[in-house]
């Protein structure tokens, strides 16, 4: 089953909450899109992660992959 896993961990992301934000249920940041040149608020947990990166023995994405 692929898990969601941060591959920017959500303490740094934390680092980066506005100052507003701090003391509510689900804290934000701001994030900008250089392309589409937006800037939308997200909290730290929807940000920075992909879905199965460590599924594989060793966190490999090919599961026969070995050291």
């Amino acid at each position: 089953m692929a898990g969601k896993h941060h591959y920017v961990s959500q303490f740094h992301l934390r680092r980066f909450l506005d100052p507003d934000s701090a003391s509510v249920r689900d804290p934000w940041l701001w994030v900008g899109d250089i392309a589409t040149r937006t800037i939308k608020r997200r909290a730290p947990k929807n940000l920075a992660w992909a879905r199965g990166m460590f599924d594989g023995p060793g966190g490999f994405e090919e599961a026969e992959k070995t050291l």
